[in-house]
């Protein structure tokens, strides 16, 4: 009966001990001021920022093979990303894309990424990359976030001698472009 009460008594002083060191460690790590009845927290402006990525979906986009032709370009899906959370002093340091496709014999599908840049009415792309799950593309690093985005794609195909040409289409049935700023 003695030791269980001294290892009781054991445990309440551990357990208070442990209680007391997080609370004064997390007071020292936190903005947050304790006074009698009230607590004040200090909310910064680095606090209400948007969220690295900047994420939306895209729907369908559809490229269509006329008879004899090897060459087509889908729609384009414009995504807006004129947040006005973003820091002035934001940089992009990637950009992804994440997407499925149709799996068509002989048709290549390439990627493309643009955005439209302060002064032009059309979007600016980058070369495409060859189509994968998820591409990421480097070329608007250090470019501001802020504005209107674009996805597409082209689609390359073999048309085979001596097999009757209908024309064809090519569907990425949609995905997710995410940029990537600090």
């Amino acid at each position: 009966m003695k030791y269980a009460k001294f290892g009781v008594s054991l445990l309440l002083v551990i357990l208070l001990a442990m209680s007391f060191s997080v609370s004064v460690l997390a007071a020292e790590r936190n903005p947050i001021e304790h006074e009698d009845n009230y607590i004040e927290i200090d909310i910064t402006p680095e606090m209400l920022r948007a969220v690295s990525p900047l994420s939306r979906s895209f729907g369908t986009l559809n490229a269509f093979f006329p008879q004899g032709a090897t060459y087509a370009e889908s729609n384009y899906w414009a995504i807006d990303f004129q947040d006005d959370s973003l820091p002035l002093t934001a940089e992009v340091t990637r950009v992804e894309v994440s997407s499925s496709r149709t799996a068509v014999a002989g048709i290549t599908y390439y990627m493309h990424v643009g955005r439209t840049l302060p002064g032009f009415n059309e979007p600016v792309f980058c070369p495409g990359k060859l189509w994968a799950s998820t591409l990421t593309f480097n070329d608007f690093n250090s470019m501001d976030p802020w504005g209107i985005w674009w996805v597409a794609f082209s689609a390359e195909r073999t048309i085979l001698p001596g097999i009757p040409d209908f024309g064809a289409g090519a569907t990425v049935p949609g995905g997710t472009l995410k940029v990537y700023w600090r």
